[in-house]
């Protein structure tokens, strides 16, 4: 159980990563439809935004207990 355990917690660990990574390209892509408008930076905006949302899915699923009221919203 407890190997278990530090494998989720690795696991979370590159989540958190990725999260941190995610963001900062979002901010990047965020920052580039500001100054210059146009359906390729919004569509790359767009993509950026449901990676960080997926990584938040997966990190939320990763860290709650099942049959937690927190994820049962979906």
């Amino acid at each position: 159980m407890a190997g278990s355990r530090a494998d989720v917690s690795e696991l979370v660990a590159d989540v958190d990563r990725r999260l941190q990574l995610t963001y900062a390209t979002l901010i990047v892509a965020r920052c580039r439809f500001r100054r210059c408008p146009s359906a390729a930076q919004g569509r790359a905006y767009q993509i950026v935004e449901a990676q960080l949302d997926e990584l938040l899915d997966l990190r939320l699923a990763l860290t709650c207990p099942r049959g937690s009221p927190v994820g049962s919203s979906r």
